[in-house]
């Protein structure tokens, strides 16, 4: 008998002896036994050091099912400073701390069973000045100071008339719009809304950017006659559209869902990119503003689920690129200094009517092999904004 053949004899009659119960045949754990041998397994990420303002990702997509089994997601905060989860029924969440500490999160995955499964991460934020060994952001040129290029493009095509107020001037004839946005029986509140000339590229400043329009309410403004494209944007972030002759006579717009753009929410929503931003922050006590130029066409990424949307920095040519992330709902900006790849920005905000909410990662790496580092983060100032590009 040869030695192959007396070892798998001995095997066959090791696992006889286990399955009848003569043999202990414990499995040693090693820490792997709960990833190896339960059907659920959540897996919260590993622990990890940022600064202030940074957008974390809690990505939990890295927990384990069984075939066929529907995981559903649940974050909850453990530790440190009360900090707002976005999404925190989804696999991927979103906290951005605004204050110094050590955070502890949790993530619960359970099946359709009713099978739970949680995990922590533990999140270490640190104050906005400090800077790990890593090395240092070289900052792209900038803007010059006070410098404002949108300011030619936010430019008010109508003015606001009181509800009590007299008629229009000579020049100008009145516009009524009303919210008459009403769907499947639900009301929606318009938040944004814009009128521009058909003629101009760009659709100019948010008109109720301090208020919004209720469903039944009418507001009114005064313009100039002529041919104008208009805008709104509900709660839900729909869009409406319309465009009028606006003379002598009063005129007025009555919005209903039946002006709704035909884009799928994600594909509007990463359309808004399709515009004019200018970014600014602070660092060491210097204000940096940085004007960008993002090109009309909108790409998917199949893998991520992510759209983009390329273009160009005006302040030192260096190409960019901005993407809108579905599952985090929040929009970044990344753009690698031009002569120098291993500093970057990456700009992470939110869009709400011509204002840019958010913050700034300064990120270094080693090598064009590795991947980049936070060395600081700032908030951006309430000076960023955005003026939209008008496209169908």
């Amino acid at each position: 008998m040869s030695l192959m053949q007396i070892r798998r004899g001995a095997l066959i009659a090791m696992l006889l002896l286990c399955v009848s119960g003569w043999l202990s045949c414990e499995v040693a754990d090693n820490g792997i036994s709960d990833f190896a041998f339960s059907r659920i397994v959540a897996y919260a990420g590993e622990d990890r050091a940022v600064v202030v303002h940074t957008l974390v990702v809690l990505d939990g997509s890295s927990s384990k099912r069984g075939a066929g089994d529907e995981l559903s997601y649940s974050w909850s905060q453990l530790g440190g400073p009360v900090v707002d989860i976005r999404n925190r029924a989804d696999a991927r969440a979103t906290v951005a701390p605004v204050e110094p500490g050590e955070y502890l999160f949790e993530l619960s995955v359970t099946d359709q069973d009713g099978t739970i499964s949680s995990d922590q991460i533990a999140i270490s934020v640190l104050e906005p000045g400090v800077r790990g060994a890593i090395g240092s952001v070289e900052l792209a040129p900038a803007l010059a100071a006070g410098q404002d290029p949108l300011v030619d493009l936010l430019v008010e095509y109508a003015a606001a008339v009181e509800e009590l107020a007299g008629p229009a001037k000579d020049d100008q004839a009145l516009l009524q719009i009303t919210n008459l946005l009403k769907v499947d029986g639900d009301q929606y509140t318009i938040r944004h809304l814009y009128l521009a000339p058909v003629s101009a590229a760009f659709w100019g400043r948010d008109l109720v950017a301090d208020s919004a329009i209720e469903f039944g309410q009418s507001r009114t403004w005064s313009a100039v006659p002529g041919l104008y494209d208009l805008r709104a944007i509900d709660e839900r972030d729909y869009e409406y559209r319309s465009r009028l002759e606006l003379g002598q006579v009063d005129d007025r717009w009555e919005i209903t869902s039946a002006a709704s753009a035909t884009d799928p929410l994600a594909v509007a929503r990463a359309k808004k990119l399709i515009a004019q931003l200018k970014l600014c922050f602070a660092r060491d006590g210097v204000e940096y503003a940085y004007l960008y130029d993002l090109r009309p066409f909108v790409e998917r990424d199949p893998a991520t689920n992510e759209y983009l949307v390329r273009g160009t920095s005006l302040s030192d040519d260096a190409a960019v690129s901005a993407v809108f992330v579905p599952a985090t709902d929040r929009y970044a900006l990344y753009h690698t200094h031009p002569e120098n790849a291993r500093s970057q920005y990456r700009f992470v905000f939110d869009i709400i009517g011509d204002r840019l909410e958010g913050a700034v990662e300064l990120r270094h790496r080693d090598s064009a092999a590795a991947e980049y580092t936070v060395v600081s983060a700032a908030a951006l100032l309430p000076n960023s904004r955005i003026a939209a590009k008008k496209i169908r």
